[in-house]
């Protein structure tokens, strides 16, 4: 985020620009999805729990 965003501005693009919970879909993850070192296709396949 630009260091140069207010607090307010930051409020409005959060409240304009986030999905409601109903409309995102959920999928279970791996442990390396949550390490940005991790760049590989391998990361957005579905996986079985």
């Amino acid at each position: 985020m630009n260091p140069e965003t207010t607090s307010a501005q930051a409020s409005e693009l959060a409240r304009d620009t986030v999905f409601p919970a109903h409309d995102v879909t959920w999928h279970p993850v791996g442990h390396e999805v949550g390490n940005v070192k991790n760049q590989s296709p391998e990361l957005i396949r579905n996986i079985d729990i």
